[in-house]
């Protein structure tokens, strides 16, 4: 509780094989790579009331095999400036399921608010719940010239977006958090409901997919 890890030539706060654990009212900034990193084969893993901003890479990095942990009431803002390696705000993927996000305000992210990576079937982020979170203005200028809200690759399933805020509030050539969601060939059961979703300059949702099984919002 209550680390602040700023400036490291690496990440703010790393966990690796580490059950149980809690990760609260901290501060991870202005790091070469990630801001909050639960590493590889650490479940049960909460991240709480942080804040994550102005790291190279992402902000929150979900490793490999973190399961069933909660990532909630998070600020996550201005990650991925590195000109290489990973931008975003969060970036999910290796056998990463049954985690929930919720209520985190994520911005001003290079790329994309939540990231979903490319993975097989067997190594999917799968049943993710993403609840309650403000997710706008991601994209920036001189780092990436489109960003997205959430972003779903690789061949992932069930994954719940219910009364988020999802929005660009930009004004002109800034405005680039193109679309809410992009969802990539091989994702399916992808359930959206009841989020509230203003402003983008392309489609609110790209689904690249085209599967029977997405329930998807227009606006």
């Amino acid at each position: 509780r209550n680390v602040k890890s700023v400036n490291n030539q690496g990440d703010g706060i790393l966990l690796v094989s580490c059950e149980h654990t809690l990760v609260e009212d901290c501060e991870g900034a202005y790091n070469t790579y990630h801001g909050i990193h639960p590493g590889s084969h650490s479940p049960w893993t909460i991240v709480r009331r942080c804040v994550m901003h102005h790291n190279g890479s992402d902000g929150l990095y979900i490793c490999w095999g973190v399961r069933e942990s909660e990532f909630t009431d998070n600020v996550i803002y201005n990650n991925g400036i590195r000109k290489v390696g990973k931008r975003n705000g969060i970036s999910i993927g290796h056998k990463d399921t049954d985690n929930l996000i919720a209520r985190n305000h994520i911005y001003e992210n290079a790329v994309a608010g939540i990231y979903f990576r490319q993975k097989t079937e067997a190594n999917g982020a799968h049943r993710t719940k993403i609840i309650d979170n403000i997710i706008e203005n991601n994209g920036l200028t001189g780092h990436s010239d489109r960003g997205c809200g959430i972003f779903i690759s690789g061949i992932t399933h069930d994954i719940l977006i219910e009364n988020n805020t999802i929005r660009e509030t930009r004004s002109g050539d800034e405005r680039l958090q193109k679309n809410a969601v992009q969802i990539q060939t091989g994702v399916s059961r992808v359930m959206m409901m009841r989020n509230s979703i203003s402003g983008h300059p392309e489609s609110t949702v790209i689904d690249n997919s085209k599967s029977p099984d997405n329930k998807l919002q227009s606006n």
